[in-house]
């Protein structure tokens, strides 16, 4: 297929298939930081050479992301569960358990409700 892209009489094909890596495969696929680079590219080849160069570092990305999420959840998950056992093992009120978990004291009503 590359070689038949690069034939002469497909410089239209080319074109169309640049533009639409530009505008729809690059927004969906490519981290947002990502795009204006793509978007200055004019001819497929500088796409293919770009999309090589910078693919390979996307996973390693997406990881650190996904770390970087499941951090957050594990560290709000904690909190829910110190406020859960504050509630068990003192007689703090709703909202001394928010100050001191730094939870919404809507939220440590709704735990208390559920306990």
């Amino acid at each position: 297929m590359v070689e038949w892209l690069y034939a002469d009489d497909q410089g239209d094909l080319r074109r169309a298939f640049t533009a639409w890596l530009k505008r729809v495969w690059t927004p969906r696929q490519a981290p947002e930081e990502e795009w204006q680079p793509f978007e200055r590219l004019e001819e497929l080849q500088e796409v293919y050479d770009m999309l090589q160069e910078r693919t390979s570092q996307w996973p390693q990305r997406w990881k650190q992301e996904g770390l970087h999420e499941g951090r957050q959840e594990g560290r709000k998950e904690a909190l829910y569960e110190t406020a859960r056992n504050l509630m068990r093992t003192t007689h703090l009120d709703d909202a001394a358990i928010a100050s001191a978990t730094g939870l919404p004291i809507e939220d440590i009503t709704s735990l208390r409700n559920g306990m």
